[in-house]
């Protein structure tokens, strides 16, 4: 998606600063989230991801600068807002001794949801997080994954038209992350919530997010698809499995500065696929044959590329 027309606008930030006790937590923020997408917002702990939330949902007043949520001022028309968006914030806070159908029904009732309406939504949305043969079982049973999954649900049960997710997968494991992955881009495709997730993790952005922002210091540092972010850092030909004895004959056939040792190998900063092709028959050639070859970029790359701050040729 592109950043759309005014009307397909969801979100849109402008120069927005917050401070906190004299500390800048968002310097100069400029944002647009097109209606039905899902967005990423990605940082290190202490990038600012959380503070933009609370921002967007109305918790934090900004020091300067503009916000509008679904055409809204969040702080002048939370009343209006609360009804249309909702918020998963990364401590899960549920009621421990009520059934997994009887937090949504309590939710519902918070969220102003018609009371001859409230039963048959609760019943439809645990449907649709899988937990449906759990809903008559006390939370305090229900696995970590389940007890966000009915997070997810009680956020969703007044059928908003936005979703403010913040650290989506943080403390998951593998499989608990990718089931949590899948609900929410199940979330934006099938019942056309707009999504904002924040995540410190780019792999995961990468594979749910149809653009992200990357957050740094309280600013943005690139926005786009990742194709569009990726491509500024450059790409890589990625080599496994060679000796590293063999490391000083690897130097001298690739260009000076561009070999770097990369966890289980070694990566040279290329600029074409056709560069990365011709390397790779030059090695094999000379005899330096490798487990594993690949050509692209990690996104731990990237986000080391977006987020380094550099002073002369110092990193600081």
């Amino acid at each position: 998606m592109g950043d759309g027309s005014a009307t397909d606008v969801a979100i849109e930030v402008r120069e927005l600063v917050v401070n906190f006790h004299g500390v800048e937590a968002l310097r100069g923020i400029d944002l647009r989230v097109c209606r039905g997408e899902i967005f990423g917002i990605v940082g290190t702990n202490g990038a600012g991801k959380s503070t933009l939330i609370d921002a967007l949902s109305g918790m934090v007043r900004p020091t300067s600068g503009s916000i509008k949520v679904l055409g809204r001022d969040p702080i002048r028309r939370s009343g209006e807002l609360r009804k249309l968006t909702g918020v998963v914030p990364q401590e899960v806070s549920l009621e421990e001794k009520l059934t997994g159908l009887e937090n949504l029904l309590y939710f519902g009732r918070l969220l102003d949801v018609p009371g001859d309406e409230l039963k048959g939504r609760a019943e439809e949305t645990i449907r649709f997080m899988g937990l449906w043969e759990r809903r008559n079982d006390r939370l305090e049973s229900y696995s970590v994954g389940m007890k966000r999954k009915i997070h997810f649900a009680c956020s969703l049960i007044h059928r908003p038209e936005l979703l403010l997710i913040d650290e989506a997968t943080a403390g998951f494991d593998p499989v608990i992350r990718e089931d949590v992955s899948g609900l929410i881009i199940d979330m934006a495709r099938k019942e056309g919530i707009t999504v904002v997730l924040t995540t410190h993790d780019l792999s995961d952005a990468r594979d749910m997010c149809d653009r992200l922002a990357v957050l740094h210091r309280g600013e943005v540092v690139s926005t786009g698809r990742w194709d569009d972010i990726s491509s500024a850092a450059g790409a890589g030909l990625y080599l496994g499995g060679i000796n590293p004895g063999m490391e000083g004959k690897l130097r001298d056939l690739v260009s000076p500065g561009s070999l770097a040792r990369v966890p289980g190998g070694y990566r040279v900063s290329l600029d074409s696929l056709q560069e990365a092709l011709e390397l790779a028959q030059l090695l094999d050639r000379n005899g330096l044959s490798a487990s594993t070859i690949s050509y692209g970029i990690q996104p731990e790359d990237v986000f080391r590329e977006l987020t380094t701050e550099r002073k002369g040729d110092s990193v600081v």
